[in-house]
């Protein structure tokens, strides 16, 4: 058959690989979302989602001035209080963005690994969907899922990047290794990592202004280009365009923060933090976060373990695959950093440190299932990936009896219900808050009582 007639059919098929994948990705994405939906309107508010709402409803002045005091970044406030003038300030409206957020940052994650992992990140995407540490946190009036999107954005994009040498690149340096820089020959090939450059500068950008602890996954992010740029300058003499590309992202980035970089460091050092034990091992931050994700210890733990393996073979088999030893090494970085630094730093300024963490979890199921992409045949890694995927949803649902463990109505440690019955009373928030009233008293007034005069 002459090529001509084969070319047709070719693009045709590859189109609609693309749509079905897009189509894949939505159903799960929507899934994902109608979980977290579920029941959300239920509960009341707690303390802090209370005060999350509170800081909502300030003008963009006066909130950025009081965050210069607290611990927290600007940017999901002022994203929930622009959602809340259409939405409304009613519980279920207040949760719903989180919740759909939640359910955007599960297709996302296909997205994100579709270059390395192929069709298997569809099942990546739904163990994210399902996992629930992560269910946990879309249904509260919370920065954390937003910080999981920009998180899961970031990632995608430096996957894209990867410093690594290219064929063109290996070509120009075995006629000529005098130069260690090579430039990309490809002008679609530079379009493309201009984009993802600029996507990563605004993914890594937000996510430091959604919350301040996402500095940890941005400096593992960065150290493991780092490192993947020495190992090919090491390796090849070459200095890969890709790596220039991050370079600037990461930079772009840093001056994006450079507003909110003065107070944050300011955040960082100032308020002293009492929610952990006095001496939290290694271990035991471990445990914590390995519940947190999955919520059964056989289920996290495994996780646990079947990325460190990913990660080992993955390295080892960078010679013939150097993409994939490359995003192995990142990931890792992303992985591990935030938790390294966690246990290094003095235990009071630890402050619920499993959700922090919570950010790291698509590093690790990025891991996994890149590694079974490129290490197993097509057909083999899609049956290992959806028996992975399906496994780590299962254990879980049968060992806690049902669905039950995906929903945080008995998780919310403040509920509100007998502080309302002390406020009917006459009593002022002050009178029953302990723990800093100068921060909580005035968003339960604005809870229970409305907008003060």
């Amino acid at each position: 058959m002459p090529r001509n007639s084969t070319a047709v059919p070719d693009r045709s098929a590859t189109g609609i690989a693309r749509w079905s994948f897009v189509a894949g990705a939505t159903l799960i994405a929507a899934f994902a979302a109608a979980l977290r939906f579920h029941r959300i309107g239920e509960g009341g508010l707690w303390r802090d989602e209370a005060t999350a709402a509170f800081w909502s409803q300030l003008p963009a002045g006066e909130l950025l001035r009081s965050l210069r005091d607290d611990v927290h970044a600007p940017l999901f406030y002022l994203v929930l209080g622009a959602w809340s003038k259409v939405a409304g300030t009613s519980e279920f409206a207040l949760r719903a963005l989180p919740a759909l957020v939640g359910g955007l940052a599960a297709g996302a994650m296909a997205w994100a690994l579709r270059p390395l992992a192929g069709s298997a990140a569809l099942a990546a995407a739904a163990v994210l969907g399902l996992m629930p540490g992560f269910v946990l946190i879309s249904q509260q009036v919370s920065p954390y899922s937003l910080l999981m999107l920009f998180a899961i954005g970031a990632l995608g994009c430096q996957l894209r990047l990867l410093p690594i040498a290219s064929p063109v690149a290996d070509a120009h340096a075995g006629k000529s290794r005098q130069s260690a820089v090579v430039p990309d020959c490809d002008a679609g090939s530079r379009r493309s990592r201009a984009r993802s450059a600029v996507l990563l500068s605004l993914c890594l950008s937000a996510m430091v202004y959604t919350h301040l602890w996402s500095v940890l996954l941005w400096t593992g992010l960065a150290m493991g280009v780092g490192v993947v740029g020495v190992f090919s300058l090491l390796r090849r003499r070459i200095i890969p365009g890709a790596f220039w590309w991050s370079l600037a992202a990461h930079a772009a980035a840093a001056v994006l923060w450079l507003p909110w970089m003065i107070p944050a460091i300011g955040q960082a050092g100032s308020r002293t933090m009492d929610h952990l034990p006095a001496t939290p091992a290694a271990l035991e931050m471990l445990r914590m976060t390995a519940l947190f994700w999955f919520n059964h210890p056989m289920t996290s733990i495994g996780v646990l373990v079947l990325t460190a393996v990913a990660g080992a073979a993955a390295i080892a088999r960078s010679r013939r695959d150097s993409l994939l030893g490359a995003a192995a090494i990142v990931l890792l970085c992303a992985v591990l950093l935030p938790h390294v630094a966690c246990w290094l730093i003095p235990p009071p300024r630890v402050l619920y440190f499993e959700r922090y963490a919570l950010i790291c979890a698509p590093a690790a199921i990025a891991l996994i299932f890149v590694a079974f992409a490129r290490l197993l045949p097509r057909n083999g890694a899609l049956c290992a990936s959806w028996a992975l995927a399906v496994a780590i949803g299962a254990i879980p649902i049968v060992a806690n009896r049902g669905f039950g463990m995906f929903f945080a109505l008995s998780y919310r440690p403040s509920p509100m219900r007998e502080v309302a019955k002390l406020l009917q009373r006459e009593a002022e928030p002050q009178d029953v808050i302990v723990l800093y009233p100068e921060l909580y008293a005035p968003a339960l007034n604005w809870y229970f009582r409305g907008p003060q005069p």
